[in-house]
């Protein structure tokens, strides 16, 4: 349903240097808000705004043909959890579960790609 998220936006910086005529660095950093509200927040989706950092490289291993390195952290916020799922309604095994938590979620991403320009 669609009805359990928001319009939202980012808003991010960021820069590419070229180092030398072999190796081109660059980095960036983001904020990016949830869509997610947080009567609806549960355990399987606990998003929540988040700060970004993102940095790579290029390298030229030989003519037209380049390494790309790149990672990024990603940094939550901390958010609470409060949910109470109902299981088996209108049967004799009807029962619920209770969930209060808090979510400090985090993320690393790390790339490699080799890259030929023809």
């Amino acid at each position: 349903r669609f009805d359990n998220y928001r319009n939202t936006f980012a808003y991010s910086v960021g820069a590419e240097y070229a180092h030398s005529p072999v190796l081109t660095l660059r980095g960036g950093v983001q904020f990016d808000f949830t869509p997610t509200v947080q009567a609806t927040r549960d355990t399987t989706f606990p998003d929540a705004n988040r700060l970004v950092f993102a940095a790579g490289a290029s390298v030229e291993l030989a003519k037209r043909t380049y390494l790309d390195l790149a990672g990024n952290y990603v940094k939550f916020r901390t958010v609470a959890i409060g949910v109470t799922r109902t299981f088996f309604d209108g049967t004799a095994l009807a029962s619920s579960a209770t969930i209060n938590d808090i979510a400090t979620p985090h993320i690393n991403t790390f790339s490699a790609q080799l890259r030929y320009a023809f």
